[in-house]
């Protein structure tokens, strides 16, 4: 395949980071033993005041590119240093928490760019939260390719939702096309308005047999769900956002969908935040949709959401545990702990 003189590598691997450095060494020897193909790996450093840069130089590979932000310039600053600095052909997104499960994903990943010319790919993810050994949750959409092109697909918006472009990491870009113009201040979905403007313009594919090892961290949920201190309602920011991509009839649709999944956050939420904050969520949501008044399942957790935060602590924990087992026999048919070991 001819490069031009700009994007003169397959991969630009992009690892925005903030104060993550046990993490951080582990995401990048999962990129680094990626073989077969040519890349960059571009370490975009958010003001870490731990010691993030030192554990990126132990490394001494030439393939990474390290970048220090003199100041915090939040997630959406961060990123758009990242896309601004690649030279590959493709951009490969990774959580400076998570991993790249395979070691032959980034060639395989190129392979299906080079021949079925998407915008945008993704590839499935598996989930934990207290140790990648006992993951929790996983994101598989098929077992087989899917490819979906605007000039064929009327409604690419809505179905490009299947494809879990909300999660940052395994999201694969045509360098070509980005726009970083695109990419908004919002605290929750920054990278949204730059996610569909590449979908819109060349689809989405799902490259299934690869995925990403992602964790579900908690330190940023109390300032996710704190609508005074987030300045805002996630869930209304998202709405707002989708409202721009999605037809009417869409978009209607799928925000009743959306209030009634995230239904199953409010204990979470109470136990993350204030009373006051949780009254205003309830608030929030019933203004959104005032059918959720006689859904059974926000009925019931609304009133969960009351007990103590002690009895809400351990009914999460339980829900995670139970994930845990559900999820542990699901993986085996992908080899995860096998692939996990060998890192």
């Amino acid at each position: 395949m001819s490069l031009d003189t700009k994007l003169h590598k397959d991969f630009s691997v992009i690892i925005p980071t903030f104060n993550r450095s046990n993490f951080l060494k582990v995401a990048l020897f999962s990129v680094l033993r990626q073989k077969g193909i040519s890349f960059e790996i571009i370490v975009s450093d958010n003001a870490s005041t731990d010691d993030t840069e030192e554990v990126v130089k132990e490394f001494k590979d030439q393939r990474i590119k390290y970048f220090k932000n003199k100041e915090n310039l939040g997630f959406s600053g961060n990123i758009k240093n990242c896309f601004s600095r690649s030279s590959g052909k493709y951009i490969f997104t990774l959580g400076d928490d998570d991993l790249i499960l395979n070691q032959n994903t980034l060639l395989e990943v190129l392979k299906v760019m080079r021949k079925v010319k998407s915008g945008v790919a993704n590839i499935g993810t598996i989930y934990w939260s207290k140790s990648p050994k006992f993951p929790c949750k996983a994101f598989i959409l098929s077992d087989k390719l899917i490819v979906l092109k605007p000039n064929k697909d009327k409604k690419l918006p809505l179905k490009s939702l299947d494809f879990n472009v909300s999660f940052f990491s395994g999201l694969i870009f045509d360098n070509s096309l980005i726009d970083i113009s695109k990419i908004t201040t919002s605290f929750t979905y920054a990278y949204f308005p730059f996610v569909y403007d590449v979908i819109l313009k060349k689809g989405i594919a799902y490259i299934p047999d690869h995925f990403i090892v992602g964790y579900i961290s908690y330190r940023f949920v109390p300032h996710y769900y704190d609508i005074e201190k987030l300045g805002s309602f996630y869930m209304e920011d998202y709405l707002n956002l989708m409202s721009e991509f999605l037809s009417r009839e869409d978009y209607q649709n799928h925000k009743k969908k959306f209030l009634q999944e995230s239904t199953i956050l409010l204990p979470s939420i109470k136990l993350f935040t204030s009373n006051k904050n949780y009254f205003q969520v309830l608030k929030k949501m019933i203004t959104l949709n005032k059918s959720l008044l006689v859904f059974p399942q926000f009925i019931f957790l609304a009133v969960t959401g009351f007990f103590p935060k002690f009895i809400l602590k351990a009914l999460r924990d339980l829900m995670i545990y139970r994930q845990e087992k559900k999820i542990g026999e699901m993986v085996k048919k992908y080899d995860y702990f096998n692939r996990l070991a060998a890192l």
